[in-house]
């Protein structure tokens, strides 16, 4: 027996050994691809076509169903799928003969992130990032396979029975008749034509289900996630002790990276493993919701975490093509990161002894308790000096930089762009505004007249809305924090184009697509009511709407803004109540249009008097009076102006602080 056991150890070792040596696969088609997640397939002995019409009535024609996998480039999930299940050949031989198979990057075509159930998914909430569905040769879908537990896994032996179903499910089809996931699909379409608007905002029966979750981060099946959107919706509305309990839960967790600073997006909370994915626009929208708590809290480690995340989105995202959609995870086979995880052997070169001894006990770097051995603040505080000296000690000694995922993708780089000037008109430090600023003008290419291309690259997609969003809330944030009315007339350029472009069978509708074209696979173009990973489109586009509507003030152009910003909210409510944090942007572009109050002021220090009260009052629209924006305000004495149905003023900016709160006044 002894001696089996050593030839079984010295085959394990030889197998390790010998596992890198092996030549990879010759690449495949998904190798000439342009985005990131077809190209993660490159070597994959499976038969991957891109989502393309040729590829979609080529699928028709072989008479098998379709699998379509919908992932992205930054995903955990997708990566433990391509490299223990899609990497197997059982599991290729068995695909080629049963389905065909296409993939399509969620984060370079967004779109199709939205595409199947995307009303329904408000109850059954699977993670958006990695969706796998089974479709019929019409397109129809008829089940799907997507992350909804934090323990569900994604290894071979997991997903090769998921597979057999769903071609045993096809084939019973014809016998069975359409499934549950059929119907769900076909009743989006009915479910939309059937809003008819009007109901209340059920914004107390909300905050309620919010407040309950605060204490756990909203933990939700066994996963934690970073939540910006829920954080700036208690924030416009009051509940400061519910966001700082939220956001404390994740600060102190190993979301929170002490290292390059920013978040990681998934803690899976049943034994505290950190999947390593970022998100440039989560980390842009959580460095924004820690500015504004800090701002109206006082909160220091909420600023502090803040600045840190500014630095990481300037430093690892920030390219020369633009900014960077995040970086990648880890595959569920791989613990540890060489860049993240600080093993006992490194802790011991870098640290003097009493350092690692208070890091071990204080820093989460007890590999016993915690085998990755992620830092985080597990007992110590961010302000404690012995914090940052075992940090600054433990960077030099961190592994490669971390990949660059897809730079310069419209909605990400412009997205992150604005947040990254609201926080530093927040802040009212001209060195970071003039920096994002910067970043705004090397964009610039993105848009041809009113029209916003997908990316700085040769992306050959179609339009999408959120690019377009993004653009006119960038030029909206410069605006705001320089005056510059060029700026203003860009952005609503574009938002006036976005409005006509992607505009549904009514108002208050915006489809991700244009509506003219038709989509690849039937049925599958609908408006976005969840925040999937970006907050959605919906939310996006009536908080823009409201905003410039507000600031052309009462002409026929602006009421007309603000109308359909009405209209879109009033559409969605009784919609978007069915979920918990995943439509908090929905509620917070709600809370914006219930209460609409905000701050113009006048005269030769107009932008200096809005700066000052935007730092104070960072959920409020407060602006400078320049170029199109209140002309009528202009020609008035210089100060502020309070409109709340009626115009006060002027006044100082200590007495406008004084008569507008910053909570939203909901009723």
């Amino acid at each position: 027996m002894t001696s089996v056991v050593a030839i079984l150890c010295l085959l394990g070792f030889i197998a390790t050994f010998l596992r890198p040596q092996i030549p990879p696969r010759p690449a495949n088609r998904m190798a000439r691809e342009v985005d990131a997640f077809s190209r993660q397939a490159s070597t994959e002995p499976v038969d991957w076509k891109p989502l393309t019409a040729d590829s979609m009535a080529e699928a028709r024609r072989a008479g098998r169903p379709i699998l379509l996998l919908i992932g992205s480039p930054t995903s955990s999930v997708g990566k433990t799928l391509d490299a223990m299940t899609f990497a197997s050949t059982e599991v290729a031989i068995y695909l080629s003969r049963n389905f065909t198979c296409l993939r399509v990057d969620g984060a370079a075509r967004p779109e199709w992130m939205n595409a199947f159930l995307p009303f329904s998914r408000l109850r059954v909430r699977f993670q958006p990032d990695l969706q796998l569905w089974a479709l019929d040769q019409t397109g129809r879908p008829y089940q799907f396979f997507a992350r909804i537990n934090g323990n569900d896994s994604f290894d071979s032996n997991a997903v090769l029975p998921v597979l057999i179903d769903l071609r045993r499910r096809f084939d019973e089809l014809s016998t069975n008749g359409p499934t549950a996931v059929a119907a769900a699909q076909e009743g989006e379409g009915h479910l939309l034509a059937s809003l008819t608007g009007g109901a209340a905002v059920p914004f107390a029966r909300y905050s309620e289900s919010l407040r309950i979750g605060a204490s756990t981060g909203w933990e939700e099946r066994g996963m934690l996630h970073p939540q910006p959107w829920t954080w700036r919706y208690l924030l416009a509305t009051g509940d400061f002790v519910s966001v700082r309990s939220g956001e404390a839960v994740v600060l102190r967790s190993p979301l929170a990276d002490l290292l390059d600073g920013g978040f990681f997006h998934t803690l899976l909370t049943d034994g505290g493993r950190v999947e390593f994915e970022k998100l440039a626009t989560e980390n842009a929208q959580i460095m924004q919701a820690l500015t504004e708590t800090a701002a109206l809290t006082g909160d220091a480690m909420a600023r502090r975490f803040a600045e840190e995340t500014w630095d990481y989105l300037s430093t690892y995202a920030w390219t020369d093509k633009g900014i960077s959609i995040g970086q990648p995870g880890q595959a569920a086979d791989t613990l540890r990161s060489p860049r993240y995880s600080v093993s006992a052997r490194r802790a011991r070169e870098a640290l003097s002894p009493p350092l690692r001894e208070w890091a071990v006990a204080n820093l989460g770097l007890d590999v016993a308790r915690h085998p990755q051995a992620v830092p985080y603040l597990e007992r110590a505080h961010r302000s404690d000096r012995r914090t940052d000296a075992v940090l600054n000690l433990l960077r030099p000694t961190s592994g490669p930089d971390p990949e660059r995922l897809d730079p310069g993708l419209a909605d990400a780089s412009l997205g992150c762009a604005a947040r990254m000037i609201a926080t530093a008109r927040i802040w009212r430090d001209p060195i970071r505004l003039k920096h994002a600023i910067r970043l705004v003008e090397s964009l610039e290419p993105l848009r041809t007249g009113v029209d916003v291309s997908r990316s700085l690259a040769d992306y050959p997609q179609p339009g999408y809305l959120g690019d377009y969003l993004a653009y006119a809330d960038v030029r909206l944030q410069d605006y705001l924090a320089t005056g510059n009315p060029a700026a203003f007339e860009a952005g609503l350029g574009v938002l006036e184009r976005a409005r006509k472009l992607f505009r549904g069978r009514r108002r208050g509708v915006f489809i991700l697509t244009p509506p003219s074209e038709r989509p690849i696979v039937p049925g599958t173009a609908f408006p976005e009511i969840m925040d999937n990973l970006h907050g959605s489109c919906t939310s996006r586009a009536a908080r823009l709407m409201l905003s410039y509507g507000r600031l052309l003030g009462p002409t026929p152009e602006g009421l007309d803004l603000q109308r359909e910003a009405h209209e879109t909210v009033n559409l969605f409510a009784s919609l978007a109540a069915s979920a918990g944090v995943e439509t908090a942007g929905f509620f917070a572009a709600a809370a914006e249009a219930t209460d609409d109050a905000c701050l113009i002021c006048v005269g030769p220090k107009a932008q200096e008097l809005a700066d000052e009260i935007a730092g104070r009052l960072p959920t409020r629209l407060v602006a400078p009076a320049f170029g199109r924006v209140r002309p009528e305000l202009q020609h008035k004495k210089p100060g502020v102006y309070l409109i709340r149905g009626s115009i006060s003023g002027p006044m100082s900016a200590d007495e406008a602080w004084r008569r507008l709160p910053a909570t939203l006044d909901l009723g």
